[in-house]
């Protein structure tokens, strides 16, 4: 029933219940992009030194959130990042990280939005660069999971669980591309 719907946001609420809507988030970013955009006229501010010129690094498994809908557990996020930066080969992967001049902390966070038939879950992964020597946090990357799921509606929007992993995948390109695009500027600054 037409007027029963009522949009909020991204969210499509049909008579107190949020539906799946999954076009909201990330809209307008391109694969590689970095996540937030300077403002008009003003100059990119500087990628940290640390970064730039980091040649090790030191992949940490922050862990994922279960109960969750995506394939592969919650070493998922982990697997799958140390897998995209071991193929790119920009940076030598160490097993600790003493031998690393960053730490890249990657997490799979399923934060829950709203409360009661209002309730949805809002699927990220969550990537954060440190100094290994002060733990001081350099940058941080969020990459919303394009889908999203209400524990109330399980049954109304029956979603196949290939999308629930097409998603992921989706954000994990956008992540790898977003720690790429941190690298370029100073590749680029450097004739390379």
């Amino acid at each position: 029933m037409l007027s029963a719907v009522k949009t909020t946001g991204c969210f499509i609420t049909l008579g107190g219940a949020v539906a799946l809507f999954s076009a909201c988030v990330g809209q307008n970013v391109a694969p590689g992009a970095p996540a937030a955009q300077a403002a008009p006229g003003a100059p990119p501010a500087p990628v940290p030194a640390e970064i730039s010129a980091a040649k090790k690094v030191f992949i940490a498994n922050a862990g994922g959130e279960e109960p969750s809908r995506f394939s592969g557990g919650p070493n998922r996020a982990y697997n799958e990042f140390y897998a995209d930066l071991n193929a790119w080969g920009h940076y030598q992967l160490v097993t600790t990280p003493d031998e690393a001049d960053v730490v890249l902390e990657i997490r799979c966070t399923q934060p829950i939005i709203g409360s009661g038939s209002d309730e949805v879950v809002l699927p990220q992964l969550r990537l954060e660069i440190r100094d290994p020597r002060t733990s001081t946090l350099l940058w941080g990357i969020t990459e919303q999971v394009n889908v999203i799921w209400s524990p109330s509606l399980p049954a109304l929007i029956p979603v196949p669980p290939a999308v629930y992993d097409a998603a992921f995948n989706e954000a994990m390109i956008h992540l790898v591309g977003d720690v790429q695009a941190l690298y370029r500027p100073a590749q680029n600054s450097q004739g390379g």
